[in-house]
């Protein structure tokens, strides 16, 4: 479903999704996701180790590592649109 939410968001700028293009994403992804677990098999593709939360104190190294990934993607967002400002003011004529 994620795949056909995807491939129709992109097709349209705004939230609001038409018909039209949403059926037939959702079927195709449907049909794509069929055919690929009836050839690869329907067992997990990644196998990840089980992890269990033993002890309360762990959560203060996810509160660290949250607040650097907020941090970070904080660094992200600026640069990103801090370079698209920079090559916008060097006038360039557009790439065909």
């Amino acid at each position: 479903m994620a795949g056909a939410l995807f491939s129709a968001e992109v097709l349209y700028r705004e939230p609001e999704f038409e018909h039209e293009a949403l059926i037939p994403c959702i079927i195709a992804s449907t049909t794509a996701y069929s055919l690929f677990g009836a050839v690869t098999g329907w067992q997990a593709l990644l196998v990840t180790p089980r992890f269990v939360f033993q002890q309360p104190l762990e959560l203060f190294s996810f509160l660290v590592l949250g607040i650097f990934c907020a941090a970070m993607g904080v660094v992200y967002v600026k640069s990103f649109y801090g370079l698209r400002d920079l090559f916008k003011k060097l006038n360039m004529p557009p790439a065909h």
